[in-house]
């Protein structure tokens, strides 16, 4: 009789479980036989137990907090500290999750990045500042240190400020820039471009220009051995519908492999050996005083184009088309969330964490709101409103926290708050970047954000210029950044910036998808580029 009982308990009230893991018992087993497959399910289920379970993004990012209450560094204490306690940590990687061991290794390339940056002492920032406002003194500097105004890092045992933080000072504290007699920048007109694209499209036409660009690279190659071979990545924009009709004008390198379609960082690549005696020739130097065709600017100074210059110039054209959407937020549909795109642009990442301050600020902002769109119509507006551009420069911590707590950023950081603020709200969002190239001449390397909508599909959203347009009395140029853009965004990548094929090193000297890579067999080189753009 107890037998039987403890078969029924066996083939109906555990039978879920049991047969969630592929353990089934039959009535017409012995007694003997059930004992043995119950205890080898139990051994299944203490090492199903005792797996470890991947922690999302948010718990991994906790590990880092740990430094402050382990070590006293403290938001911006001593950075060896940090680099010890992380490396302890990684050395037990078998305690780590993919999760922990990808964040710690890129808070340890952060701070490599703030060491290089971070290069300034306090005598010589307050020498420079009392030049600008003589009745400085020190209760200013700690002041404008607290509010964070002013920023450094304990870099062994002293402080060190970013090599431009004078610049940034005077952009985000009124006060400062007032005592020290800035005039406030003059008001960028962004409002040009936008109603050029707007009009286009009001009359039922297509707005398309023809954008010529050129990249010209002097490499200092005098250190490196004769015939290092070096691989180089230079920047290529990316064909899609918005641009089409890509041809190569100039190429100085004759072997030369273009991206593939889909790849989503648009890079040419290609390899040489270096000639020590025959790198800059005088062929070369000629071309640099006069270059061909006319809107290819002269080197604005010919002296560091030696012999030990490895010189490479790219020239290419594209059909730009750019597109305003006038979109009705009534048309908005909801998300097909079992679409993958939509799970992977809504998802948490590293570099888009849901910390519990993003959040709170994400329900501050978006309110009652319960149209998607109208959601992230609220987000670019706070970001464009209360964000200053800064100086770009490289961040520990979360990212985006960081931009939305000090309200300040470049306009990579501007768009990686805004994707995150999206995806808290599920609403799919990533980045896009490469150049803003205009017919006045201005260019400048930038990045901007995407947010998906039904039916719509992917829109632009650039909160950096948009800001110069947020508080305009024309409610098509206020918002015309939001959903809209002009054919003056070159488009590189889509989301990734990772090369292909793979770099060996990291881009640790600035380069990347928008001013190029190049590295030898020991390192990383540092791309000095030359951008010259022409619209037709």
């Amino acid at each position: 009789m107890k037998k039987n009982i403890l078969l029924d308990c066996l083939s109906t009230g555990s039978r879920g479980q049991a047969q969630g893991n592929a353990v089934i018992i039959h009535r017409g087993c012995t007694l003997e036989k059930v004992y043995a497959m119950l205890s080898i399910f139990v051994l299944c289920q203490c090492l199903l137990v005792s797996q470890p379970k991947e922690k999302n993004m948010l718990d991994a990012w906790n590990i880092i907090h740990e430094i402050d209450n382990a070590n006293g560094a403290g938001e911006k204490g001593e950075l060896s500290k940090r680099e010890k306690f992380i490396e302890s940590k990684l050395q037990g990687k078998t305690e780590l999750s993919t999760n922990e061991i990808e964040i710690l290794q890129q808070y340890l390339v952060d701070i490599k990045a703030i060491r290089r940056e971070y290069t300034l002492s306090y005598a010589e920032v307050y020498q420079e500042l009392k030049t600008k406002i003589p009745d400085l003194s020190a209760r200013d500097m700690r002041k404008w240190e607290n509010d964070y105004s002013l920023e450094y890092y304990l870099i062994d045992g002293k402080k060190k400020y970013y090599s431009n933080c004078i610049f940034d000072l005077f952009q985000v504290n009124k006060e400062a820039a007032r005592r020290a007699k800035i005039p406030e920048d003059k008001a960028y007109d962004a409002s040009i471009y936008p109603w050029e694209t707007i009009s286009s499209f009001e009359k039922g036409m297509e707005l398309s220009k023809k954008i010529n660009i050129s990249f010209t690279f002097t490499e200092e190659v005098g250190v490196l051995p004769n015939n290092t071979l070096i691989k180089a990545w230079i920047p290529y924009v990316r064909e899609n519908k918005y641009q089409s009709n890509i041809k190569i004008v100039r190429s100085s390198v004759d072997n030369i492999t273009l991206p593939k379609k889909d790849n989503l960082t648009s890079m040419i690549y290609f390899e040489i050996k270096i000639d020590l005696k025959n790198n800059s020739n005088a062929e070369w130097r000629a071309y640099f005083k006069e270059p061909s065709p006319s809107w290819i600017g002269r080197m604005s100074n010919q002296s560091p184009l030696k012999d030990t210059n490895y010189v490479c110039q790219f020239v290419y054209r594209y059909d730009s088309k750019g597109y305003y959407k006038n979109v009705n937020p009534r048309d908005i549909q909801p998300y097909h969330t079992s679409n993958k795109d939509y799970q992977k642009y809504t998802k948490e990442t590293e570099s888009n964490l849901f910390t519990p301050y993003l959040i709170n600020l994400s329900k501050e902002i978006v309110g009652e709101e319960t149209n998607d769109y109208l959601k992230a119509k609220k987000i670019y507006e706070w970001i464009c409103k209360n964000v200053i551009w800064t100086d770009p420069k490289p961040v520990l911590g979360d990212k985006a926290e960081y931009t939305a707590k000090y309200k300040r950023g470049d306009c990579g950081l501007k768009s990686n708050l805004f994707i995150s603020l999206c995806r808290i709200n599920e609403i799919p969002a990533r980045s896009q970047g490469g150049w803003r190239v205009q017919p006045d001449g201005d260019h400048a390397q930038h990045t901007w954000a995407q947010a998906y909508f039904e039916p719509y599909g992917w829109l632009s959203v650039d909160v950096t210029v948009g800001a110069h347009l947020i508080d305009h009395q024309d409610e098509r140029a206020r918002y015309f950044y939001f959903g809209n853009c002009t054919p003056y965004h070159l488009i590189i990548y889509d989301d990734e910036t990772e090369l292909l094929p793979e770099k060996d090193f990291a881009c640790i000297y600035g380069g990347g998808p928008q001013l190029g890579a190049f590295e030898w067999k020991s390192g990383d080189i540092e791309p000095n580029i030359k951008i010259d753009s022409y619209v037709e």
